[in-house]
C-alpha cells in the first residue's frame, strides 16, 4: 500500500512543483468511517460530510434502497446521484444532484475548481489514486490547489481527521464525481 499524501510530505515528494498559483478550500469537518456504520461505508460517510453528520443514518437508509451493503460491496457509484436526490427530496432541500463520470472525459480539474469556487463539496468515487494508497474508495473533495507544475485535489478521506491530497495527474480516469448544484 502506498503512502498517504498530506502537507507534511508535499515538499519532499514534490520538490519541483513550483510556486502555488491557486488554492481554494471549503471548510468542512472530517468524518471518520470507523465512527459510523459498516466497513465499506466510505460513500455514505462522504455524503454525510457534505450534508451534515447528523444525517448519516438517513443517507444509509436511502442507500440501502439502491443496493448498499456495507459489509460486502459498499455503494455502487452509479447510484450516488439517486441517493442524493432522494435525500434532498426527503428534506425538501434546494439543489439538483449532478454526476460526471471519467476524469478527463466527464470532468477535469477546471470542473473541480468551478465547483469548489461555488462552495459545492464533491463526492469522488475513485478506482485508484495512482499512488497506491486509495483504491475503490470514496472521498470528499473540499478544495483544489495548483502549482506551476502540479495540481492537487484537497480531500477528506474518511480515514484521517486531517486533509489529504490527491495528485490530479496520477488519479485514474476510472472515477466519478457527485455534487449538488444550487
Amino acid at each position: 500500500m502506498g503512502k498517504r499524501l498530506d502537507y507534511t510530505k508535499l515538499a519532499a515528494e514534490y520538490p519541483n512543483r513550483g510556486q502555488q498559483i491557486y488554492r481554494e478550500l471549503i471548510p468542512l469537518r472530517a468524518l471518520l468511517q470507523k465512527n459510523y456504520g459498516e466497513r465499506l461505508d466510505c460513500t455514505i460517510t462522504s455524503m454525510a460530510c457534505v450534508f451534515g453528520e447528523g444525517h448519516y443514518s438517513e443517507i444509509e437508509t436511502i442507500a440501502r434502497k439502491y443496493g448498499y451493503d456495507g459489509e460486502k460491496c459498499g455503494t455502487n457509484p452509479l447510484t450516488v446521484r439517486r441517493i442524493m436526490r432522494d435525500f434532498l427530496q426527503h428534506w425538501n432541500m434546494p439543489g439538483k444532484p449532478r454526476s460526471a463520470y471519467g476524469k478527463g472525459v466527464g470532468w477535469n480539474f477546471t470542473t473541480i475548481k468551478h465547483l469548489i469556487h461555488g462552495k459545492a463539496p464533491v463526492v469522488l468515487n475513485l478506482w485508484d489514486d495512482g499512488r497506491g494508497y486509495y483504491h475503490d474508495h470514496s472521498v470528499t473533495i473540499i478544495g483544489a490547489e495548483e502549482y506551476e507544475r502540479a495540481r492537487f485535489l484537497i480531500i477528506l478521506d474518511n480515514w484521517n481527521a486531517s486533509m489529504s491530497l490527491i495528485d490530479y495527474k496520477k488519479l485514474s480516469v476510472i472515477s466519478s464525481i457527485n455534487w449538488v448544484e444550487k
